[in-house]
């Protein structure tokens, strides 16, 4: 049977001796979504399944179900963990972001070429 994100979560959280208040507190998740978490309601997104996977020091991709060592982050430091969580933190967007995008999207040819030349100008 494969194993889902909840219980792998659910397996190291016992064997590491954590409960979902302690986890809550290492993550700066809040109980309620880390309860969705524990049920299998919901999967986290990408940046807070790598705050999980930092504090319980696993593989994201490992609390994801895929064939990988459950122990991979022991060998970095934490200054390596830092740089990976910037680079995704980079990558998410504020709902003002989504919402351009979205507009240029929908723009003609035409005004896409101007806002890209207004662009280069800044």
């Amino acid at each position: 049977m494969e194993e889902t994100f909840s219980s792998r979560l659910g397996y190291q959280m016992k064997k590491q001796r954590l409960n979902a208040t302690i986890l809550c507190e290492r993550t700066g998740i809040d109980k309620s979504t880390m309860s969705r978490y524990l049920t299998g309601k919901n999967i986290p997104q990408q940046l807070k399944l790598y705050k999980i996977a930092d504090a319980l020091n696993v593989d994201p991709d490992w609390l994801l179900g895929l064939e990988t060592p459950v122990l991979d982050h022991t060998m970095r430091n934490d200054n390596q963990i830092n740089e990976e969580h910037q680079k995704y933190e980079d990558l998410i967007l504020t709902d003002a972001e989504r919402d351009l995008i979205k507009r240029y999207r929908n723009s003609s040819e035409k005004m896409r070429h101007i806002i890209d030349e207004l662009l280069d100008c800044i």
